[in-house]
């Protein structure tokens, strides 16, 4: 652990760092400004070449680097050089911003009574996809990814991971997406239990649902490319397609290509295309 006036100090002070005895839990270095001048060049983040320059001058301490007019250290070196003596005198233009560890929330609904087939569920779910909505638009987040999670009776559990285009906070639309994608997980599933034991399957039977959501950012971040009218507009029609993909199945989605605009026949004009994922 090393602490600093900041984050370049931060950082070498972790890099210097040593355990006081064999049991400690942790090596901790405390790196004052003033105690950058008896160290070597060699801890400034620079590559081989610029190593070798500074070898090549005599310059082999941080103090013979920042001693140094900047305007000499400019012109030898160029904005590389002047940055790296920045570095020897211990200033950071960087700002010091806390680490955000990622973020997963997550609901658990548990069934006394198992439910009779996936569709059964899509109320909870809504209701869960809600209260998790809910919870971010208080925190001015939104999801980028919801995972469902379904603990079968007698099965093992079926999960899916529905990424978004952008962070969304529409519970109908995230509980739909994630109950036809888990729908055609479980028909998968049935239909290759069919193919190799040659039996009818039974009933999937639910014992609890499990919601999570990660990714997490500001939903009101989106930057819109100036004079193009029709580019803020294109993750809001891919997330509208993304929607209907998943909820009406694959091969659902066309657009019209027209090709041809002065053909005689009005058939031979345009076709259509289909919209992949």
């Amino acid at each position: 652990c090393g602490v600093g006036d900041n984050r370049w100090l931060a950082t070498l002070g972790a890099r210097l760092a040593r355990f006081e005895r064999p049991d400690a839990p942790a090596a901790f270095h405390v790196l004052p400004r003033e105690a950058l001048r008896d160290l070597p060049l060699t801890l400034l983040p620079a590559d081989a070449a610029t190593r070798q320059r500074f070898t090549l001058f005599g310059l082999t301490r941080m103090s013979q680097l920042a001693d140094l007019p900047r305007s000499a250290v400019g012109a030898q070196f160029g904005p590389v050089g002047e940055r790296h003596q920045a570095l020897a005198r211990g200033h950071d233009p960087r700002p010091i911003v806390p680490r955000r560890r990622p973020e997963r929330v997550e609901a658990s609904v548990t069934f006394e009574t198992p439910l009779d087939g996936i569709g059964a569920g899509s109320l909870t779910l809504r209701r869960m996809a809600a209260e998790l909505c809910d919870r971010f638009r208080d925190r001015h987040l939104a999801p980028g990814r919801a995972t469902l999670t379904l603990v079968l009776e007698d099965a093992p559990a079926l999960r899916v991971a529905q990424p978004f285009p952008q962070p969304a906070l529409e519970p109908d639309w995230i509980a739909r997406l994630l109950l036809s994608r888990v729908e055609a997980a479980a028909r998968g599933r049935l239909l290759r239990k069919q193919e190799l034991a040659h039996e009818e399957a039974t009933e999937i039977r639910v014992a609890a649902l499990t919601l999570a959501f990660d990714r997490l950012s500001d939903p009101t971040t989106h930057q819109i490319p100036a004079f193009e009218a029709r580019a803020g507009r294109w993750e809001e029609l891919r997330w509208s397609l993304e929607r209907i993909r998943h909820r009406f199945g694959e091969g659902r989605l066309w657009r019209a290509v027209n090709d041809r605009p002065n053909a005689a026949l009005p058939e031979h004009r345009s076709r259509l295309v289909d919209i992949g994922p």
